[in-house]
């Protein structure tokens, strides 16, 4: 069972309440955990099917979790 910070938020409501800019390597920090997780869920034969920056939770140190598979299939 996975758990999640209560800081964490959508990738879509991340972004619009950072008060600063993000630097280009957070982006692509969080980028490079998104394709990890499409690549660990691929290698289970699954897929997404429903992936959007709302169906993204990041958390304040950018550790991103896909969730809501209800759309997935194997």
């Amino acid at each position: 069972m996975m758990t999640f910070s209560s800081t964490s938020q959508s990738l879509s409501n991340f972004l619009s309440n950072k008060k600063e800019t993000i630097s280009i390597n957070s982006k692509l920090y969080i980028l490079i955990n998104i394709l990890q997780a499409l690549r660990l869920i691929k290698d289970y034969k699954v897929v997404h099917m429903d992936l959007h920056p709302s169906n993204v939770l990041v958390n304040s140190n950018y550790i991103t979790n896909l969730i809501d598979f209800g759309e997935s299939y194997q």
